[in-house]
C-alpha cells in the first residue's frame, strides 16, 4: 500500500471504533459528497505535506470538515471538536501519529447547503515508514 493510501486508511480506521460510531455522527472520506445530507456529519482529509521528525517520516495535517445545523450557534461544532480531540489527539493509528495540539477554525454557512454550518477542525500528524 502506498504512503498516501496507508495514511488515509489508518486515520479512517480511527473513525470505525465503537467509541466514535456510537456517537452517530456520519463520517465520510475526502472527495465524497453525501447526497442530500441535512443533519450533522464530518468529512475527513489527510494531507501529507512536509518534512517529518526524521528521514523516515513525513509531516502533515488531518483536516476534518464539520457540518452542523445552521442557525444554532457555535455550541455543537465545539462539542464535536472536543469529541474529535478525545478520539485523535496524541494517539497513534498504524503509521500515523497525531499531535496533541488541535484547532477549530471560524465557521460559515455552507455554500452548497445553507441549512448546514461548516467549520474546520485540524490537527497535525506525522506519518512514519517512508522508504
Amino acid at each position: 500500500m502506498s504512503m498516501f493510501e496507508d495514511a488515509q486508511a489508518s486515520v479512517l480506521g480511527a473513525f470505525s471504533q465503537t467509541s466514535w460510531t456510537d456517537l452517530g455522527i456520519s463520517t465520510y472520506p475526502s472527495n465524497f459528497a453525501p447526497g442530500g445530507e441535512t443533519s450533522e456529519y464530518i468529512r475527513v482529509s489527510v494531507v501529507l505535506s512536509g518534512q517529518g521528525v526524521n528521514k523516515n517520516s513525513v509531516s502533515g495535517v488531518l483536516l476534518v470538515d464539520v457540518f452542523t445545523a445552521s442557525g444554532d450557534g457555535p455550541k455543537r461544532p465545539n462539542q464535536i471538536a472536543d469529541l474529535l480531540d478525545s478520539l485523535l489527539k496524541g494517539k497513534t493509528f498504524g503509521n500515523v501519529q497525531v499531535s496533541a495540539n488541535s484547532s477549530l477554525g471560524m465557521g460559515e454557512i455552507d455554500k452548497d447547503n445553507p441549512n448546514l454550518f461548516h467549520t474546520r477542525y485540524s490537527v497535525n500528524l506525522n506519518y512514519f515508514g517512508v522508504d
